[in-house]
């Protein structure tokens, strides 16, 4: 038996491209595709059938495996494009992961703005190939979910992804040197971050001192399986809210009176990549007060606001995600 060739187990790497046909390879390729993915890892499951065998003695009975699929989930940062709102230069550079975990995208040139909102169907499967030292599982007919996106004061805007598809191969492969974007996002601070909240939606927004913003998706998926054809498909999205600020002028803002009187709120919160500042990353919900509690934050009296993402009658618009230039 050969001897193990020990690897550095942080040697990790992953590629991702949207899949013309559900299921079918894209090819990912380390030179165009490749993603940056902190604290990644990967995991393998199956259903498992097991056959009831009649025995005289006790022990498992022996069992079957179907629905293989693997996950590969991790943090992604949330940065802008070089040139938000062009037709080709503007997709966000995890743009292959939030379009599989129901998002579409929305670009305006003239606003310089490329957007991601929440969708309902017509959600895009993705190719994913994962790199680990010298193996590789290709993820085919992948589908996901974003268990937070945050922007955080002292942290740059991120999210976790989760990425569910059938595996189709286990390969001995050297890992490649992947490409991937050189970006280097910035940390919100007081000098780059700015919060508001509009109460209720289209009324005047009022600029609060927010700490942070961050919206739980509440997506679930699961595989379907049909014959000839095993599906990941979304189920569920309900997505909510926590923000926290510090206690405002409850004649400017008052969460408890807000909540009691059902009122639809929108708050946002934004940074700037440059001090100037032109290009932007914010995030954006629309929704409804649940709960009000006072918190510590860093030793002041915050408030942190929690509730539920409400879409308009049109829908897929309870919050969204928005990279953006500022500049004239």
């Amino acid at each position: 038996m050969a001897q193990p060739a020990l690897q550095f187990f942080r040697r990790r790497g992953l590629t991702a491209k949207a899949e013309s046909t559900e299921g079918t390879d894209s090819v990912p390729t380390v030179a165009d595709n490749g993603m940056i993915i902190m604290d990644g890892s990967m995991s393998t499951e199956t259903d498992i059938y097991e056959r009831a065998v009649d025995k005289t003695f006790l022990g498992h009975d022996p069992f079957v495996t179907g629905n293989k699929r693997a996950t590969v989930q991790g943090t992604i940062d949330l940065v802008p494009p070089a040139t938000p709102g062009q037709a080709s230069t503007s997709s966000s550079h995890v743009e292959a992961l939030l379009l599989p975990c129901a998002h579409a995208v929305v670009k305006s040139s003239g606003g310089k703005t490329t957007t991601y909102n929440p969708i309902s169907n017509s959600i895009p499967s993705a190719s994913i190939y994962w790199y680990h030292a010298d193996t590789l599982i290709k993820i085919l007919g992948s589908r996901g979910v974003l268990s937070g996106l945050m922007m955080e004061i002292g942290q740059a805007a991120r999210a976790t992804v989760a990425m569910t598809g059938r595996y189709s191969a286990v390969e001995e492969v050297s890992l490649p040197t992947i490409t991937v974007p050189t970006i280097n996002p910035v940390p919100l601070r007081y000098t780059n971050s700015v919060a508001t909240i509009t109460s209720p939606v289209g009324g005047s927004p009022l600029t609060v001192w927010a700490k942070m913003l961050s919206v739980d998706t509440g997506l679930e998926v699961g595989t379907t399986e049909y014959t000839s054809e095993m599906f990941t498909r979304h189920r569920d999205r309900r997505a909510t809210f926590t923000m926290r600020i510090a206690r405002t002028d409850l004649d400017d803002f008052n969460p408890w009176a807000v909540r009691d009187a059902n009122t639809v709120i929108r708050l946002t919160m934004r940074v700037y990549e440059d001090e100037d500042p032109g290009l932007y990353t914010e995030l954006s919900v629309r929704g409804q007060i649940e709960g009000v509690q006072d918190v510590d934050i860093d030793g002041d009296r915050g408030i942190e606001i929690t509730g539920r993402c409400i879409p308009s009658s049109s829908g897929n618009d309870e919050y969204y995600l928005q990279f953006g230039d500022n500049t004239p």
